[in-house]
């Protein structure tokens, strides 16, 4: 029972970045502005392809290795590219016109790479043996991604709670930073679990305060993001909270 609970979270978080990703995709076809795109790529690819595809490779083990590998392989760079999208994401939407900000983001998003073509090199992508230092090293690059994105949104959130004091900010619009920053956060904080238990344990799902945590987090995470792109009943809303 214990050890399926990570899993709830882990399911209930790649269907709502799923959900959250194509409204965000959709928006683009009509805007074609980048922002959208990247917070589009980055839920979509982190979550049901990234995620997925880890998944689903660990349950192809048993039947064909080498297909398992393969899976595993696109799973990994689809997170690496995912996580490179909200990097991106973030700089454009909080941090525009900052050329140091611009050039930590495009050396983050080299290193990603770097870490993928590493692990193909080392390690094969070898689904019989656990990843080697580069995965590790581009797990601590995922969780740096949507740490920020959280903690830049939670901070937007905290100027436009001073701006609704005065009644120049929607309480819509208020609120849906707040939860997007929570639902980037509480993904930061199971990917941190998971990246800190590999770096010591075989199976964090071993360990119950690692297991009821790690869900908890996954569950945060999935319900502030499906919150925070919920249509307003009775009118018709932008499905972006902070895609100026």
């Amino acid at each position: 029972m214990l050890e399926t609970l990570p899993w709830v979270g882990f399911g209930l978080f790649c269907a709502a970045s799923l959900w959250v990703g194509i409204r965000l995709l959709r928006l683009w076809t009509r805007t074609r502005q980048v922002a959208e795109l990247l917070a589009a790529g980055a839920l979509l690819l982190i979550g049901p392809l990234g995620f997925g595809g880890v998944v689903l490779s660990s349950a192809l083990e048993s039947y064909s290795l080498a297909l398992a590998n393969v899976v595993w392989a696109l799973a990994a760079a689809s997170v690496n590219a995912g996580s490179a999208a909200c990097y991106g994401f973030s700089k454009r939407v909080f941090r525009p016109g900052e050329p140091r900000v611009r050039a930590t983001v495009i050396t983050l998003m080299l290193a990603l790479a770097v870490c993928w073509f590493g692990e193909l090199w080392t390690h094969r992508f070898d689904a019989s043996r656990p990843s080697g230092p580069f995965t590790r090293a581009s797990d601590w690059l995922r969780v740096g991604a949507l740490a920020w994105g959280a903690f830049e949104a939670l901070r937007y959130h905290a100027r436009l709670r001073r701006r609704l004091a005065l009644g120049l900010a929607e309480p819509l619009l208020v609120r849906r930073f707040l939860l997007w920053g929570l639902g980037l956060g509480g993904a930061a904080l199971s990917c941190s679990i998971d990246a800190t238990a590999k770096l010591f344990v075989d199976r964090a799902l071993d360990y119950a305060a690692l297991t009821l945590l790690d869900a908890a987090a996954g569950t945060l995470a999935a319900a502030c993001l499906f919150l925070s792109f919920l249509p307003r009943r009775g009118r018709r809303s932008t499905p972006s909270p902070i895609v100026r």
